[in-house]
């Protein structure tokens, strides 16, 4: 690694799927690409829960959301928690205590009782918007009996500074350049709420995507029969009532939303240059969660377990301190290990005992020794609640769902997910295997489902006494 410690450029968006990123993607992304070229990607990144603030939370302190207590979104009325758990550090806390200057533009959302400010960072707005404002045409409502209608995808127009995430990006240009000027390195952290629905993409970006040139994805015409019933329903009741043409309007809507974010990223790498400050500066872009984008027939994202709501983009490029740049890593990773790799390339104290691992050996183009071979996440509900676990390796993921049955799927036969084998005989020893693994983690993690057995909540099929291969796993 370099000598001097890098300054730290970390920008977040909200919704964007890593499925909507790469080659063969079909979506737009100059600057992102040429961000992977001069860096590295994590092709296997994802997220430890699919909704907003037990993802953020958990990028920010390393633990999952079972652990750092933001179980479901901070601010509505049916908020299981406002605030993290006593006593749960984020690695900004370190930073700032070990000389970072650190500042912050954008969504939070990591707890909705103290703001930035309460974790060593210093506050910025996003600037003004212009005199002249933006209107929306073209305007795709969803009409419900009973419900107010809902907007699914629109064009916006008018001068692409009045969106909200460039007013943000316009804030966090001029927080690069007055760090030109800092003694000591410096933190942003830019948070991006595109492509977040409503879709509602911009003209200028909504025009380098043809209209009928997207193409529904391949799970799409999925009937989900063989899913838990609560899937079938969101499709049913939310999306059900988009036909095809429509179906394909929102994912491209989706996709020049993406494109808009690519530029406001083009926008910040080039005040980094400007300001002679991109060589030493790690600059990393990634998501919350992603969105389903059409997949399955649905949006947005919540408790359905698919890749889709799960995978997310995972850019980084450090000139002075990547080694063999232009490499994807195809390791699974997690938010979690964010605040690991930031701690360890600054050289500032490590948190204490967290779920995520350091990234840093991988930047260095070095194989860290035992590294994970599975991921594991989790979902414990939103305005509604749900509680859910997986564990997916290379070729299966098992769901387990304690408000239905459970899911089991072959991703080298099915890789869209769309066949669920849990109660097929052949599945029966992964069945088995996956489940037993889903323990060890619910044991090294400390989950909350840990070590209650009472009928009522001991539905997983198999308990954590379990016997695989003739050796019976206690915990």
């Amino acid at each position: 690694m370099a000598a001097r410690r890098p300054n730290i450029l970390l920008v977040v968006s909200d919704h964007h799927s890593g499925y909507a990123f790469g080659p063969g993607s079909g979506v737009d992304t100059p600057h992102m690409a040429r961000l992977a070229a001069e860096g590295l990607s994590f092709a296997e990144m994802r997220t430890p829960c699919p909704m907003c603030a037990p993802a953020r939370a958990g990028l920010m302190s390393g633990l999952y959301p079972h652990a750092n207590g933001m179980w479901n979104n901070n601010h509505t009325r049916a908020a299981m928690r406002r605030d993290l758990v006593p006593g749960v550090r984020l690695w900004s806390e370190n930073l700032a205590a070990d000389g970072y200057r650190m500042r912050y533009v954008g969504k939070w959302h990591v707890s909705a009782d103290r703001s930035p400010g309460r974790f060593g960072w210093e506050e910025f707005r996003p600037a003004p918007p212009p005199a002249e404002r933006l209107a929306q045409v073209d305007v795709l409502r969803q009409e419900r009996e009973g419900w107010p209608p809902r907007v699914v995808y629109g064009t916006s127009t008018g001068p692409v500074e009045a969106i909200g995430d460039a007013r943000v990006t316009a804030t966090a240009v001029e927080c690069i350049e007055a760090g030109a000027h800092d003694a000591e390195p410096w933190c942003l952290f830019v948070g991006w709420t595109h492509p977040h629905d409503p879709y509602v993409a911009h003209e200028r970006y909504l025009a380098r995507y043809a209209p009928g040139s997207v193409q529904p994805p391949v799970s799409a015409p999925d009937t989900l029969l063989d899913k838990p019933n609560i899937y079938r329903r969101l499709h049913e009741q939310l999306w059900d009532q988009l036909d095809d043409a429509q179906l394909a309007e929102t994912i491209r809507h989706y996709r020049a939303m993406i494109t808009f974010l690519d530029d406001q990223l083009g926008r910040l790498l080039t005040a980094l240059e400007r300001s002679g400050q991109a060589e030493d500066t790690l600059v990393i872009y990634t998501s919350d969660h992603g969105d389903y984008a059409g997949a399955h027939g649905l949006f947005a994202k919540g408790v359905p377990a698919f890749d889709e709501a799960y995978r997310v983009p995972f850019i980084a490029r450090w000139p002075a301190g990547i080694r063999g740049p232009g490499r994807a890593v195809d390791a699974f990773a997690s938010l979690l290990d964010v605040g690991p790799t930031l701690l360890e390339v600054s050289g500032a104290p490590a948190l204490g005992a967290v779920h995520g691992r350091s990234l840093a050996p991988w930047l260095r183009n070095e194989e860290p020794s035992a590294w994970p071979d599975a991921f594991h996440g989790e979902f414990l509900g939103h305005e509604n609640f749900y509680t859910q676990r997986l564990v997916r390796t290379r070729r299966h993921k098992y769901v387990w769902n304690a408000f239905d049955y459970d899911e089991l799927y072959d991703l080298e036969a099915d890789p869209h997910e769309m066949v669920n084998r849990v109660n097929d005989a052949a599945y029966q020893g992964v069945r088995r295997e996956l489940i037993r693994r889903l323990w060890d983690w619910v044991d090294a993690t400390d989950d909350v489902i840990k070590g209650n057995m009472y009928p009522l909540n001991a539905i997983l099929p198999f308990g954590p006494q379990l016997e695989v291969g003739g050796a019976a796993e206690r915990r």
